[in-house]
Formats: structure tokens, sequence, C-alpha cells
């Protein structure tokens, strides 16, 4: 009834070069889990064209994207779902293409999606806490299972399992047959055996006077009666001289059909060793007989026969014996079958309606035709313990519903922070004479708020700022773009970055929503370098000469804090000045770097940071940013990061 699903995935780069990679996996699921050719086809053909709108589309201006493609295989069905980071975009919203105009106009391509809805069975899509989820599924064709399992799969629960427990019993019915039977047989032989024995006994017993004395009508008579008293089960009764001659029979006519018994004529079969009984296989006439046959003796102490008395009785009479008794038994077996089967399908029926009204129940919610919140459980037992899951799962569904629109206006809102982001950083860097200038920045999933810029002062100088906004997604943005607009605004002709930062801080310090603020650090670019910290890291000095690190970290407040004084700000915070050397580098930074993580959670920290400027500061400032980059990939293992990195250098 319930059986595990198999997952299997693999994540790519959100790289052209990587669709090749995507449809070997969905070969392999196919034919791993033995789906027909024609669905792994539809499901190349719809997953290709996904990733190539993922890629072109999703993360257009977004660099280093990943695509998570799932394989979920039921017995049933198959679903691959596509994951990924980038920007939004539902397939089902759109309408479906005319296509008389397509061919009219000679319009190429945009039929992807038309394509995904013929192909596909089923479609899903979501907005999730992992990213945009697009959810394809086909339904496994009906023929690749038997006839049985297909008619089988359609039963419902309480035939299912009154048809498996008649069958369990039937096997067991089954099973003791084979067990009772051969001991019916037994018995029934050894029943038979024991009566004809007895009744043999007590007639050699009768048998001694009338044969000693020679009174054969006696004989006759004695013969006569124990046959007529025993009808049903002896054939013959005789006594034979010691040579086995019939010397007297139960019906005198019968006398010459029998006088030709002789001993050897007569199979042994079984002797009884406590009566002296000798059980003899006999063909008279095509008919086969057992002959229980017991000496009369001469007397007790002299144990020489004087005769002998004996019974005949028809072979079938053991047959048909055995035949009643199993018949009896098969009777007895096929009315606990018919019992047990009538019982058992009232006792399915019995435990299955409560699980009939909950899942009539469960339907009425989804559908939103139930007007009370819950439904009343009145048992303790495990029926009571599911009622009562369902009955929690009622306000937990209406929650999830709640969670799932806000967990999609929050996606919405990253999505449109993730834009205005991308839009505040600078696209091309400035030519200063004397200075080199890298960068790298990479977004977390959560985006938060991370900001550089160039501004330009003058003609001939340039400012680099590096700021980190507290808040995260479409407010941290807002902010981020004040910040810039401000310090381009403060900036102009202002050489002194303390007394910038000061500005720019007065300028949004009314604006910021309270508990919100930024850290900034501000360089100015020129012979020799000036600069100030609004709160921020500190910068990071490398001399090319002596190949050490120092911390350039002048005092001052975040902007945007209320303080108690409005000019303590300004008061506080300081321009400081340092004159650069060849091969000498400056890093200015986030904590988004020294805050890194690997799956250990072990920071990357400080002294890794540094030890890495010390190991690539004498290089090309493009070298050196990328070296660093790699070893923060290399520490973290690709961890996934919690706030942006930001890193000019």
């Amino acid at each position: 009834m319930f059986k595990d699903i198999v997952k299997e995935q693999i994540e790519v780069p959100s790289q052209m070069s990587y669709l090749g990679q995507i449809r070997d996996f969905i070969e392999k699921i196919g034919k791993k889990h033995k789906f027909s050719e024609k669905i792994v086809n539809s499901f190349k053909l719809v997953v290709d064209e996904s990733c190539t709108n993922i890629v072109r589309h999703g993360y257009r201006d977004i660099k280093g994207g990943k695509i998570i493609i799932r394989a979920i295989v039921r017995r049933r069905s198959l679903t691959v779902v596509l994951i990924d980071q980038g920007k939004s975009f539902d397939p089902r919203s759109v309408a479906p293409p005319d296509l008389k105009r397509y061919v009219e106009i000679g319009k190429k391509g945009g039929l992807g999606i038309l394509m995904m809805r013929k192909l596909m069975d089923d479609i899903k899509y979501n907005i999730t806490p992992t990213g945009n989820e697009l959810r394809l599924t086909k339904i496994r064709d009906k023929s690749a299972d038997s006839w049985v399992k297909n008619r089988y799969e359609t039963l419902n629960i309480k035939t299912k399992f009154t048809f498996a427990s008649i069958l369990i019993l039937l096997l067991s019915i089954f099973i003791g047959i084979g067990f009772i039977f051969p001991q019916i047989d037994k018995q029934a032989e050894e029943r038979i055996f024991k009566e004809a024995t007895n009744l043999t006994k007590n007639f050699s017993e009768f048998c001694y006077e009338p044969l000693y004395n020679s009174d054969f009508l006696n004989l006759f008579i004695a013969a006569r009666t124990l046959k007529e008293t025993n009808n049903e089960l002896i054939k013959n009764v005789f006594v034979f001289d010691t040579a086995y001659k019939v010397i007297a029979i139960d019906n005198p006519i019968k006398s010459e059909e029998f006088s030709n018994i002789k001993k050897d004529s007569m199979f042994l079969v079984k002797t009884d060793t406590i009566s002296s009984a000798k059980i003899y296989n006999f063909l008279h006439n095509k008919e086969e007989l057992l002959i229980f046959s017991i000496p009369v003796l001469l007397s007790e102490v002299d144990e020489t026969p004087i005769g002998y008395s004996a019974i005949s009785i028809r072979k079938s009479t053991i047959s048909a014996e055995k035949f009643d008794s199993k018949r009896f038994i098969s009777f007895v077996f096929f009315a606990i079958l018919i019992f047990g089967g009538v019982l058992v399908y009232f006792l399915i029926s019995k435990i299955m309606d409560p699980f009939h009204k909950l899942a009539d129940w469960v339907r009425l919610v989804g559908q939103g035709k139930v007007d009370e919140d819950e439904i009343d459980v009145e048992s303790t037992d495990e029926l009571g313990e599911i009622a009562q899951a369902f009955n929690e799962m009622t306000s937990k569904f209406r929650e999830a519903q709640i969670s799932l629109i806000e967990q999609q206006r929050m996606q919405k809102e990253l999505q449109v922070a993730q834009e205005i982001q991308q839009m505040l950083l600078p696209q091309d860097f400035p030519n200063v004479d004397g200075f080199d200038i890298a960068s790298y920045y990479e977004a977390a999933k959560e985006v938060g708020g991370d900001l550089f810029d160039f501004v330009e002062i003058d003609d001939h100088t340039i400012g680099i700022v590096v700021a980190d906004v507290s808040g995260k997604g479409v407010p941290g943005s807002l902010i981020m773009t004040m910040i810039r607009t401000a310090i381009r605004l403060e900036a102009r002709g202002n050489k002194n970055p303390a007394e910038t930062l000061a500005r720019v801080n007065k300028f949004v310090v009314d604006d910021m929503k309270k508990g919100m603020f930024v850290t900034m650090f501000y360089v100015v670019l020129e012979r020799t370098i000036s600069f100030a910290s609004a709160g921020h890291n500190p910068m990071i000095l490398y001399r090319g000469k002596t190949r050490k690190t120092y911390y350039l970290n002048p005092s001052g407040f975040p902007v945007g804090i209320k303080l108690p004084d409005d000019d303590l700000f300004a008061k506080t915070i300081v321009s400081d000045r340092i004159q650069l050397h060849p091969d000498d580098l400056l890093a200015i930074y986030t904590d988004g770097i020294t805050e890194a993580m690997n799956a250990q959670r072990i920071l990357y920290a400080e002294e890794r940071f540094l030890d890495s400027i010390r190991k690539h500061g004498g290089k090309e400032v493009v070298d050196f940013v990328t070296n660093t980059k790699d070893d923060i990939k290399r520490f973290t293992g690709g961890y996934e990061q919690n706030d942006d990195i930001t890193m000019v250098g």
C-alpha cells in the first residue's frame, strides 16, 4: 500500500554547456527505472527547453547561478523538479499561442511552453524558500505492468484486504489438508482393521467347540449370523481347516465358489501381534478382498490350531471410509472458509468506515465546503490518533496556505531587491593613474545589503566606497539606493572623506527605519590616500616591500543611527591619510568574507583572510582577487553563505 519513492538529483552551473549533462541524467534515470523511451524523450525535450530558459532569462543578469535537477520516481509516474534562484517565471501563466498567427507571420521559436503542456501530464510551479520550483510529471504507460497488477491497483482497500485474507485462509486450509488427509487415511484404515480383527477374534472363540466336535451346521449358522449382523463391513465369513480349505461359510451356496481358496494364493499384508490375526490380500472374481484370519487353538495350553476363523472385507470399503472422512473434513474447512471470509469482510468494513469518513472530511476541507474547523474524536485508540492527526492538519493546512502566500510575497520581494542591488553595482571600473582596481562580489541567497561604488569627486579624483546595510530585502535595497545617491551627491568636490560621510549621515538619518544602519568605508584616491570609516571593518594595507599587513581603522559611528547629539557623528568621525609605495595593496571588504563558513560551521575568520592577503598580495590585483576568491571557495566547500561577500582591492 505504501512504498518509498526514489529520489535522485544533480546540481549544475547555469551554463548552456551543461545541458548535455542534464540530458544524460534524465536518460540514466529512465533506463534505471524502466520508463519507456517515449517518456524519457519527452522529459529530455521539456527539461532541455526549461533549462535553456533558466540560463538565458532567469540568470541573465546573475552570475554563478546553479540549477538543481531532481528526479522523483514513483511506481506509476516520474516527476522531474527544476530548482533555480533566478528571476521567477510561471510557465502556466502564459496563454496558449495562436498557431495560425504563427504560420501567417512566419514566427520562429516561442513554442516551448506549448510543447511542455503537450508532452507533460502535469505541470506545477511554485516559489519556495529554495528558489523557483518547476515540477514536471509524466504518468507511466499502463501496459508496463501485467493485467493482473493493473486490475489489482483499481480495487479499493476493503476488497484488497478481503481478497488477501481469503487467500491466506485458503492457503492455510490447503496446508491443513495436506497435513490432515494422510492422518485421515491412516486412522480410517486402522479403525476398520481393528473392527474386523475384533470380529474375527470373537468368532474364533465361538468356533472352538463346534469345530472340535465337527458340528458344521452350527458353524454355518454362526457364520451367517455374523455376516447378517455386520453386513455393511463383512463380505463373507469363513471357517478353514488347518489346510485352509473352506469347511463353513455364511452362505452354503457359495461353498463351491470359495472351495479353491489356497493359502498360497493369499498375500500376507499384516500380522497383529496382540490377537495373532493375519491379514491377507486376496483377488476374487477381479475384486480385491482383505481376509482377516485367526487360528482356533486346541486349548490355551496347547496352541496347535484345529482350524481358522476368517472374515473378508472389500478393500474398496476402506477407500470409501477414507473418502467419507475426507469429505466431512473438506466440508468443515469449506464452512470455515466461507464463515472466515464473511467475518473478515465485515471486520475490514468496520475498520475502514472511519477512514472513509476521514477521507470525505479531508476532501471537503480541501474544497472549502466545511464550516467546522475540527472533527469530534471519540476514540483514544489508533483510529483516534489518526483522527486527531487529521484534526490538527486542518489548522496546519490553513497556516500552510498563509505561509505559502507569505513565502511567495517574500520571494517576490527578494527578487525585486536582487534586481535593485544588481542595478546599483558599478558596471565599469574607472581608470585611475597609478592604481589598479579589481573587485569580488557574491550575493547570498537572501539578499543582504552590500554595496560598493566608485564616486567621481572631480575630473581627476575618484573615491571608492564599500558599505554594508543591516537590513535585508527591499527595505535594505532602498537604503542602499539612498546611500549611493547621497554619497555621490555629497562627495562631489569634497576630498575630505570624514566630512563626506558626516554629510551623508545627515542626509539619510531621518529617513532610516529604526534599527537599521549602514557601515561604510570611504577612500579618496590621490597620491596620498585619505580615508574614513563609519563603523565598518578596517581596511587592510599590504606592504609589498615587507610582505606585512596592517589594519587601518579610523573611528566613526555607523550611518543612520539616531544619536543623542545631532552633531556627535560629525564630531566623532575622523579622516586618516597614508602614503602608498609601489607594489602596496589596499583591501576594503565586508564581514561576509570573515564570516564565511564551511560545512562544520567553522568561520573563515580574519587570520585566514590575512594569510591569503600575505600569500597573494604581491600579485597583480586581478590575480590577487581571483586567488582570494578561490581560497574562500576551497574553505567553504560550497557551503551556503549567509551574507553577501564584497571586496575591492
